[in-house]
């Protein structure tokens, strides 16, 4: 394990050991590491809040984790125990966003976490009636999921600093990249989903247009390609590789910008024809995206090995 601190196993995990030690081959800094605590929900809202707590975290140079970016073990309590004692922090979400019913798995997670002593934010959305009795002894940090962006951001900010964590300049670069990968990889996934939509088309009329145009406009708001990031954009200004890779993946949404949105908006062509061209045009999109995805991946692998 290459890492100042290292996590001690409790006995009664130790046959979780060489699945920590996978975790740490890919995640190295175990002091960097951060639990994620929170539902698994794709909808917008939720990745709102998922997206506002890892930009946080990685432009303070720490590495937020969740137990569905990668199976380091079969079982999902064995893979889920295996991020925990991996990490050596944590942060909880509790909220009703999606869901009004309560979810066991975030207070035992919690329980897992403090358990073993380690730094853990409790956040809870401001329009929770109230905690879950399991966390009323503890003190929390409320947010608006209306605002994620600005909420979070200043509450996970304060923790960082409550907890004395002091950026670490020289493994910035990694998780920089870390974040622009996983943000290009989910981006890549949503363009996949739009172009099955489009190849399964068959009335090519307004209605269908008026259906794409909205889409690709949620598109654009909740993607972080589409907004600019000036504290990211200057981090990323410390290494050459990652600020022509910021410049690139900034430019991956200026291109579905053109290359889709406009097509649909372009009220000189008849319905057929913009579903057409935003089609192409999201070819383009994927494949210039899946080419900067590649590039990342090797900006991930040489900070690994460095």
């Amino acid at each position: 394990m290459n890492c100042k601190n290292k996590p001690s196993i409790p006995s009664g995990f130790s046959y979780l050991i060489p699945n920590v030690d996978r975790l740490l081959r890919e995640h190295p800094s175990y002091d960097s590491n951060v639990f994620l605590i929170m539902r698994f929900m794709s909808t917008e809202p939720m990745q709102r809040i998922y997206s506002a707590i890892r930009q946080t975290l990685t432009i303070r140079g720490l590495t937020p984790l969740r137990a569905d970016d990668k199976s380091y073990h079969p079982e999902l309590w064995g893979n889920i125990c295996t991020y925990m004692l991996g990490c050596s922090k944590a942060i909880v979400v509790f909220e009703d966003v999606e869901l009004r019913e309560f979810n066991p798995n975030v207070a035992l997670e919690l329980g897992f976490i403090l358990s073993q002593s380690k730094p853990c934010l409790i956040l809870k959305e401001k329009r929770l009636p109230r905690p879950p009795a399991d966390i009323i002894g503890h003190l929390w940090r409320e947010f608006d999921s209306f605002r994620p962006d600005v909420t979070l951001e200043e509450q996970v900010s304060r923790w960082v600093v409550d907890i004395d964590w002091e950026i670490p300049n020289p493994a910035l670069p990694l998780p920089v990249a870390r974040f622009i990968l996983h943000e290009l990889s989910s981006f890549h996934r949503t363009l996949r989903a739009l172009k099955g939509e489009f190849d399964r088309l068959i009335d090519y009329d307004e209605e269908a247009v008026i259906t794409f145009t909205s889409f690709v406009a949620r598109i654009s708001s909740s993607n972080p390609f589409f907004r600019k990031n000036n504290l990211l954009a200057e981090l990323a200004n410390d290494d050459l590789s990652l600020s022509e890779l910021f410049k690139q993946s900034e430019g991956i949404g200026h291109l579905f910008q053109s290359e889709v949105y406009e097509a649909l908006n372009n009220r000189h062509l008849n319905y057929r024809t913009r579903i057409k061209c935003a089609s192409n045009g999201l070819d383009r999109v994927l494949k210039a995206n899946w080419e900067l995805i590649r590039s990342t991946q090797d900006i991930v692998t040489r900070n690994l090995h460095s």
